[in-house]
């Protein structure tokens, strides 16, 4: 299923126009700014995710994320484990 980004201004603008395109069959993701923040897809569509576009949304998430010191991700891991 192929996501169409779309502004989330514009999804505001016009919400009833898009779910009907979502009843459609459509599927969109919403961005602020160019960055994706949800995923308005059909319900029921149970679309899975495959590893590459897995691995493109954690690259995603780790550029936009702060430096984490290694120290305090061995620790959070140690502590999972417990």
């Amino acid at each position: 299923m192929q996501l169409q980004p779309i502004d989330s201004r514009e999804a505001k603008a016009d919400w009833s126009n898009l779910l009907h395109r979502v009843r459609a069959g459509e599927a969109f993701t919403i961005t602020e700014r160019g960055v994706p923040v949800a995923e308005l897809i059909p319900t029921g569509a149970n679309r899975r995710r495959t590893g590459v576009e897995a691995a493109a949304q954690m690259r995603v998430f780790m550029r936009s994320a702060p430096n984490v010191p290694e120290s305090f991700i061995k620790t959070a891991i140690q502590e999972g484990r417990d």
